[in-house]
C-alpha cells in the first residue's frame, strides 16, 4: 500500500511544482490562478477531439490526448449528474505516467482500501491491460471559499478490436494543503472521471469510422 501511495504522489510532484509557483488565490476573494504546466506534446495533441482525424493506437498518444480534453469532459458530467448540490468542478489534468505498478506477490491491500488483492484475484487484470496514471486538479466548495483538491488516478486500459477501454480505475484525492495526505486509494468505476474516460475514449473510437 505504501508503494501505491508513494507512486500516486509522486506522479503529481511536476503539478506541485507548477501550482506552487503560481498563485493559488488572487485579490479577488475565493479567485483561483491557474497553473501554467510545461508543454509536453506535439501542438497536434492538443486539439480537441472532434478536431482530430484518428484515435492513437498506443498508449502514450492516446492518454496524452485524453488529458488535454478530460477537464471539459468530466465537467459536463457533473452538470448531468451532480445530486449532491455541491458545486465542484476540474480545472486541469496533467502528468501522465506509464510505469505499471507490479500485480504479482506483496500486492496486499491495506485499511480502508478498496484495492483488490491482484495475486489472488480472480478478476486481476489480464497481460494485455495497461496501466497509466494521470493527476486532477479540482475545486469543490463544500465551504464558502473552496476547497482545491488534488486526485490521482490509477487506470487500467485495454486495446480491443474497435479501440480502448477503460477495465477500471483506482483514485485517491487530497486537499492540497502542506502535509495533508492522500485518502486510500478506492475502485472509482462510476466516478465522474471515469465516467469522462469511458466518453472520451468512445468518442476516440467513432473518429477511425468519420472519415
Amino acid at each position: 500500500m505504501k508503494k501505491l501511495t508513494d507512486k500516486m504522489v509522486s506522479i503529481a510532484e511536476r503539478l506541485l511544482a507548477a501550482i506552487a509557483s503560481a498563485a493559488i488565490v488572487s485579490a479577488s476573494p475565493g479567485a483561483i490562478a491557474l497553473p501554467q504546466l510545461p508543454a509536453e506534446t506535439p501542438a497536434e495533441n492538443d486539439l480537441p477531439i472532434y478536431e482530430r482525424r484518428t484515435c492513437p493506437a498506443t498508449l502514450e498518444p492516446l492518454v496524452t490526448q485524453l488529458i488535454a480534453d478530460l477537464p471539459g469532459y468530466a465537467n459536463r458530467v457533473i452538470q448531468r449528474t451532480n445530486e449532491t448540490y455541491v458545486p465542484y468542478y476540474v480545472i486541469v489534468a496533467g502528468n501522465p505516467q506509464f510505469e505499471p505498478l507490479p500485480l504479482g506477490p506483496g500486492r496486499t491491500p491495506g485499511p480502508g482500501s478498496t484495492l483488490p488483492d491482484l495475486e489472488r484475484s480472480p478478476d486481476a487484470p489480464s497481460p494485455d491491460v495497461r496501466q497509466a496514471f494521470l493527476t486532477t486538479l479540482e475545486r469543490n466548495y463544500l465551504d464558502p471559499t473552496g476547497l482545491v483538491l488534488e486526485g490521482y488516478h490509477w487506470l487500467f486500459l485495454t486495446r480491443a478490436e474497435d479501440g480502448w477501454r477503460l477495465v477500471t480505475i483506482f483514485s485517491q484525492t487530497r486537499r492540497l494543503l502542506p502535509g495533508e495526505p492522500p485518502t486510500p486509494p478506492q475502485e472509482s468505476s462510476d466516478s465522474a472521471i471515469a465516467q469522462a474516460i469511458r466518453l472520451w475514449l468512445r468518442d476516440c473510437r467513432h473518429l477511425d469510422f468519420r472519415f
